[in-house]
């Protein structure tokens, strides 16, 4: 998680959501797309049609793959900031 921000240069919350935005906006991209490749697939006439399209599909899968760990790591970053906060402020509360 420590290099997702330092290889991104994200320095706030404020950055860590835009980041989080951007590869939302590419995974749902991605899987319209592979999403898309099935529905040819189903309609194929033949064999060999239907496993280019396959292909094409399974072609999305690594990059599906990354931009959903990036997203789960955007997320533990957002819950550890939170929670820190929370502490800090439970603290200055008790002071």
């Amino acid at each position: 998680d420590i290099d997702l921000l330092a290889k991104n240069k994200i320095e706030d919350i404020v950055k860590l959501d835009s980041y989080q935005e951007n590869k939302q906006e590419k995974l749902d991209y991605f899987i319209k797309q592979r999403k898309q490749c099935y529905y040819y697939r189903q309609k194929a006439k033949d064999k060999n049609e239907k496993e280019m399209w396959s292909s094409k599909a399974k072609e999305f899968t690594p990059q599906i793959k990354s931009l959903r760990y990036e997203i789960k790591s955007c997320n533990r970053i957002r819950k550890r900031i939170c929670s820190s906060w929370r502490l800090s402020f439970a603290e200055f509360k008790s002071r």
